[in-house]
């Protein structure tokens, strides 16, 4: 069962979600979900520097939720790649690349694998991810792509909890969180783009806003 505090969240964000003419889910409302989902602490190590975030209860929910996100889009980027076959290098690299985010993500959490290692590899497939896509079939697979380094950076330095800004306009592209990327992959893209689907993007929001349950009940320690 949700907390208070997360469940009147949830009910006034549906209400935002469906009023709004495009069907966005404003940034500040998912940073107060991303807060309501539990503690955030970061890491020291023996040097007195930083070293990540701890894997708080609340971090571990904001992963489960950026996976989830990542997950639901992922045949997005099979079906893309499945129309190319193997002519399309760049795609099925990132499409391989995405499988093995999901792997270190959970691998860093379980403390298999390093912070080092996390960051060696997020960097190098960031590299390849945002070259620039040369067609809307690539855009949409980078969307995906950029999602899943998303969802590790998480893991290694938990979801962002505070903005400057009040808008997902107002923000570079880099800045954007996993389920924005994921959102504007599942709509046909950004929201103020002429591909954007609002009902699709309706469709994924509330599908999220029911996963962000399911993630608060499901992991509890």
């Amino acid at each position: 069962m949700c907390e208070k505090g997360l469940s009147s969240i949830l009910i006034e964000a549906e209400a935002v979600l469906r009023a709004h003419p495009r069907h966005e889910l404003p940034l500040l409302t998912r940073t107060a979900i991303y807060k309501e989902l539990g503690s955030h602490a970061f890491r020291i190590d023996a040097k007195g520097k930083w070293a990540g975030a701890e894997p708080t209860l609340g971090l571990r929910r904001r992963y489960a939720l950026a996976e989830s996100c990542v997950r639901k889009c992922l045949p997005i980027c099979i079906q893309i790649c499945n129309k190319y076959l193997l002519d399309n290098y760049y795609m099925q690299l990132t499409l391989n690349d995405i499988h093995t985010m999901f792997k270190i993500g959970t691998d860093y959490l379980s403390g298999t694998i390093s912070f080092k290692e996390v960051f060696d590899a997020t960097n190098e497939f960031s590299a390849i991810v945002e070259d620039s896509p040369d067609t809307r079939d690539e855009f949409y697979v980078m969307l995906v792509g950029c999602a899943s380094v998303n969802m590790v950076n998480i893991a290694t330095n938990d979801e962002r909890l505070e903005h400057d800004f009040q808008s997902d306009h107002d923000l570079e592209i880099y800045d954007w969180d996993t389920a924005y990327f994921c959102v504007s992959a599942y709509a046909g893209g950004t929201p103020w783009g002429m591909e954007y689907d609002p009902s699709k993007a309706l469709e994924f929001w509330l599908w999220y806003l029911e996963e962000v349950k399911t993630v608060y009940e499901g992991i509890t320690e």
